[in-house]
């Protein structure tokens, strides 16, 4: 489960990584050091804003230096950095947010206005920048909906040092962070006795991880490290049965009214964790054995560490957070309302409302012959085509493989489709 917005695009499969002559030189621009803007991202369905909360300066930023700017067009929102002497594009980044999820539920419709913390996370300017936030329409268009000038130089800017009480492992490491995969594994719901039992299944989830395809065949250019801060309490918060726990980061059932979402609204204390470590994605390992978990595209992801089903939460989530992948079932029920309107097209890779050879998306994948759309029957496992059927609506949307990670629960692999996906990004962090 995660946010969502629509935008036609074309050819996502075969889009190579642009080369370093359309990047900006890092040097030039940047340090290495991260920039962490916090804001409050609030409104209905109908209105949005974003106001300042505070900017730091933290340790090392995890990103690709040769990969400044985003060439896949993934998200409903977007975030970027202008050089403010020169004007130019020197960053940006696709994301979605729990704000953006929140707006389409019928809360949202009816009226309510809420706020959510969230962070924008960029290298380190060496001069003034404008950052800008953009939010996609239903056209597929981006607009602007906010601007902050921002002065590196300023001392409003807090200097912040890793929390001495933020416990750091690194259960797998392989290369400099700047041409790697950072996954940051936080902890969550674990208090002092409990630190044996957070160390196995750190174990756990880098032993299933690693043996997942694809990422079991770019071992070399992965990095994990295990942040534990210990909570209060042990557990995770189940508001329908009346449980709030004090727990670091805040991680919580029931997140839009959905008994088995499980997410955090403590945005601040998850990223204070994370200055410990450079990464890329936060991955929340939620002490529970609750069924239950979410994942938003660079955002984060969270899965019940406990769980008979973990293995499949893990990596399911993980696509959503990681590569874009949306949820391509569409029996369950869910939080949100009409997520994709008619004739409008999904920018997630892995559906779409196009199921005719020369349209869809994933038309350099598709198994010769196969008819279009895809009989949705036995003989046609194994193969890529287009099966009606995604996006939580049975009709009008198709994904690519009649049964993938993405669509059933189960120790399922990943379809051709999505394992591409998870690849190009892979490339993205990794491409010197």
């Amino acid at each position: 489960m995660r946010i969502k917005t629509f935008i036609f695009i074309p050819i996502l499969l075969g889009m190579a990584v642009p080369s370093r002559a359309k990047q900006p030189r890092f040097r030039d621009f940047f340090n290495t050091f991260r920039l962490r803007v916090d804001c409050i991202h609030y409104g209905n369905s109908r209105t949005e804003g974003y106001a300042l909360d505070r900017i730091y300066a933290e340790p090392r930023w995890g990103g690709n230096p040769d990969r400044l700017i985003d060439p896949l067009d993934y998200g409903t929102y977007k975030v970027e950095l202008f050089d403010k002497k020169t004007g130019k594009l020197i960053y940006s980044r696709g994301l979605a947010t729990l704000f953006g999820e929140y707006k389409t539920t019928r809360e949202a419709r009816s009226g309510v206005v809420k706020a959510f913390a969230e962070s924008f996370l960029t290298p380190m300017p060496l001069r003034p920048v404008d950052l800008v936030v953009l939010v996609r329409a239903k056209s597929g268009r981006f607009r602007r909906l906010w601007k902050l000038a921002i002065d590196p130089s300023q001392y409003k800017i807090v200097r912040r040092t890793p929390d001495p009480t933020v416990r750091v492992f690194t259960p797998w490491h392989t290369g400099d962070p700047a041409h790697s995969v950072d996954i940051m594994v936080v902890g969550d719901g674990y208090c002092k006795a409990q630190a044996n039992k957070f160390r196995a299944d750190l174990r756990h989830f880098v032993n299933v991880f690693l043996d997942t395809p694809p990422f079991s065949g770019r071992k070399s250019v992965i990095n994990i490290y295990g942040v534990l801060k210990f909570s209060q309490d042990c557990g995770v918060s189940e508001p329908r049965k009346g449980r709030y726990l004090r727990i670091a980061a805040g991680s919580s059932f029931d997140s839009l009214g959905s008994a088995r979402y499980l997410t955090t609204r403590a945005n601040r204390r998850l990223r204070d964790m994370g200055a410990s470590v450079p990464y890329d994605i936060i991955y929340i390992m939620a002490n529970t054995a609750r069924y239950g978990g979410g994942g938003i595209y660079n955002l984060f992801s969270v899965f019940a560490a406990d769980n008979e089903w973990d293995g499949y939460l893990m990596t399911h989530e993980f696509g959503h957070a990681f590569a874009g992948l949306a949820d391509e079932y569409y029996s369950s029920k869910v939080a949100y309302e009409d997520f994709y309107p008619k004739g409008v097209e999904p920018w997630e890779p892995n559906i779409s409302r196009a199921h005719t050879r020369g349209t869809v998306k994933w038309k350099a994948l598709l198994t010769p012959g196969v008819p279009l759309p895809t009989p949705d029957t036995p003989e046609y496992d194994g193969v890529v085509g287009a099966f009606e059927g995604a996006g939580y609506v049975a009709k009008g949307l198709y994904r690519p493989s009649r049964t993938c990670k993405m669509k059933d629960k189960g120790f399922l692999p990943f379809c051709k489709v999505c394992k591409a996906a998870i690849m190009r990004m892979i490339d993205y962090y990794t491409a010197h």
